[in-house]
């Protein structure tokens, strides 16, 4: 896209950290032969991610990316607040919607591309819009992929609209900020643009760029919303289940006492229901449901990580046409009739009971 041109600060250009030779190891660090020299430049960690798919610092705090966030607020003029399509409800930010008030918010729901073919646009930000309204959040819609180019275009005419000329682009760790600020720039080149990663945490800090036709935009870290079952594992763990693939969807008749699990993460078991019924297990990342046997499923939810997550049960009700959503995980859609399931979980992972996102017509 035209007009992207870089803000030449301090920093590392594609995290934000503060660059420096002290101490090596750290966000930002980068030899002081390679500090010295004119130009932008990306830190080591940055380098190691983008060439080698490494992250051994870590991602930045959760204190430290939501400090960073807020101080930002006051300086924009609007927000962009990059939601996952693939984790809505497990995505938002309500710190966030809550500091943004009185300033112009727009939702950029971001992996469209993740959606079965048969999904419409229409169809997706109705069912966006209407989500929106049932929650409260007073945000206008711009269904996007950040990673295939989709709707940036018209992201950058919602902006240029309203007339305003500094916007914070925020929202939850993965959701694809980084990558949408690529796209809404333009850049190509390696050094000048954020770096991207399925690692949470990667960036670090705000880092600024001018566009002609908006004005000064500024990346962000990503902050953590409360019980996201990705921010309690490992990163590599966590990895795994970063939404980054086609939504995929595992179909299975779902009579009583019928159970489905990602191993490790969670189990749904059918407690009360009809014979009719037939459940869907979604995901969009490298793990899947399967059907399970619920008289075995300790072995099932043992988990292959480092992290001995604490398992709990609770009993919910999901209508025919609704669907069971674990934040940071995926969802169970329920349909022909209703069920009464028992969900196994991680204490402190949310969920959320909603009307389904996939239609009947993509997976019967």
């Amino acid at each position: 896209m035209e007009g992207a041109e870089r803000t030449m600060i301090k920093q590392c250009q594609g995290c934000g950290a503060p660059m420096h030779s002290d101490t090596p190891g750290t966000p930002g660090y980068l030899p002081p032969h390679i500090l010295a020299k004119d130009g932008p430049a990306i830190c080591q960690r940055c380098y190691r991610i983008r060439h080698y798919g490494q992250d051994e610092q870590g991602p930045v705090a959760a204190e430290q990316a939501s400090t960073a966030v807020l101080d930002a607020i006051p300086w924009a003029e609007g927000i962009i607040m990059v939601v996952d399509l693939m984790d809505f409800e497990g995505s938002l930010s309500w710190d966030l919607i809550r500091s943004s008030v009185g300033k112009p918010l727009i939702a950029a729901v971001n992996k469209r591309d993740l959606l079965p073919k048969q999904v419409s646009d229409l169809e997706a930000v109705q069912w966006v819009r209407q989500r929106f309204r049932d929650l409260g959040v007073p945000a206008t819609t711009a269904l996007v992929s950040a990673a295939a180019g989709h709707g940036v275009a018209d992201l950058v005419n919602y902006c240029e609209r309203l007339g305003h000329k500094r916007w914070l682009v925020a929202g939850a760790s993965n959701t694809g900020k980084s990558t949408l600020v690529n796209a809404l720039l333009g850049e190509t080149d390696q050094i000048q643009n954020a770096t991207v990663s399925r690692f949470p945490g990667t960036t670090q800090n705000t880092v600024s760029w001018q566009h002609k036709r908006i004005g000064e935009c500024k990346d962000s870290p990503g902050l953590v919303p409360p019980g996201r079952l990705c921010d309690m594992l490992s990163q590599v763990d966590a990895a795994k289940l970063i939404p980054a693939k086609a939504l995929k969807g595992k179909v299975y008749p779902f009579p009583k006492d019928s159970a489905m699990a990602v191993k490790g993460c969670a189990a749904v078991v059918a407690m009360e229901g009809s014979t009719d019924a037939v459940a869907v297990g979604f995901t969009a990342s490298d793990v899947t449901w399967e059907r399970a046997n619920a008289a075995k499923l300790d072995a099932w939810l043992e988990s292959s990580g480092s992290e001995a997550l604490d398992f709990h049960s609770v009993a919910v009700n999901v209508g025919a046409g609704h669907e069971l959503v674990i934040h940071g995980l995926g969802s169970v859609a329920i349909r022909r009739a209703a069920v009464k399931l028992r969900l196994h979980k991680p204490r402190n992972v949310k969920f959320t009971v909603r009307p389904h996102l996939i239609g009947g017509k993509a997976y019967r």
